[in-house]
């Protein structure tokens, strides 16, 4: 008789060695005190009290990367698809100008935008690096950021006084920011505008390849 139990082991020995690590990947359902995240894996079962590395960035609503060892989990950060942009500690995302924006006086107008792929529950800071130029001396200029939108909610106000009318040399530092926490994932899009506040004049933001104009958008935390 034939010993077929012997015969497989033959065949397909048993493996020996350190057991495998198997990459998983989750969605973060919770952020929990003591450091650890609960986990929506793909079968909808949520696992609870994951530890991660100290590096790990993490936030609800995040796909991470999970390693599995000997009946361990850890969350070694977020995947490269979910990281673009949001969870880097860094950019994500910037829209640049070089030239100068049109004319404005009474009609608030916007005049740069961008869009970003937000995490919900991640906060990030909004900023516009901007220069205001005015026809007329002595004017003031109010500059906005705004969500959406023209219509959105505003998020930032500022007030820049101009002492001398437009040309070289005479760009008046329009510097705003603010920060934003994202109550949905995916694209968001930030808008800074400008109208005359006091005065006469036309207002503009100045702009060219050697002082450009940044508006961007940060992850914080």
């Amino acid at each position: 008789m034939i010993d077929y139990y012997k015969l497989r082991k033959k065949l397909i020995p048993e493996p020996d060695g350190e057991p495998p690590v198997v990459m998983r990947t989750g969605t973060i359902d919770a952020v929990n005190v003591d450091g650890t995240v609960d986990v929506e894996m793909s079968s909808g079962i949520i696992l609870p009290d994951i530890p991660r590395l100290a590096s790990a960035e993490v936030s609800a609503g995040l796909v991470v990367n999970i390693i599995s060892f000997r009946g361990s989990l850890l969350v070694i950060g977020p995947s490269a698809q979910a990281a673009t942009g949001t969870t880097s500690g860094g950019r994500a995302a910037t829209t640049v100008r070089t030239s100068d924006s049109s004319g404005v006086t009474t009609t608030e107008t916007v005049i740069d935008s961008v869009t970003a792929y937000l995490i919900s529950g991640s906060i990030y800071r909004v900023r516009w690096v901007a220069a205001v130029n005015s026809t007329v001396s002595a004017d003031t200029a109010f500059i906005r950021i705004r969500e959406d939108n023209l219509a959105g909610d505003q998020l930032q106000l500022e007030r820049v006084p101009m002492a001398l009318t437009g040309g070289s040399g005479t760009r008046y530092p329009a510097h705003i920011e603010a920060e934003f926490t994202a109550d949905a994932t995916g694209n968001k899009t930030f808008v800074s505008t400008l109208i005359r506040a006091s005065g006469s004049g036309t207002v503009n933001v100045a702009g060219a390849s050697n002082f450009p104009v940044y508006l961007y958008v940060d992850y914080v935390r």
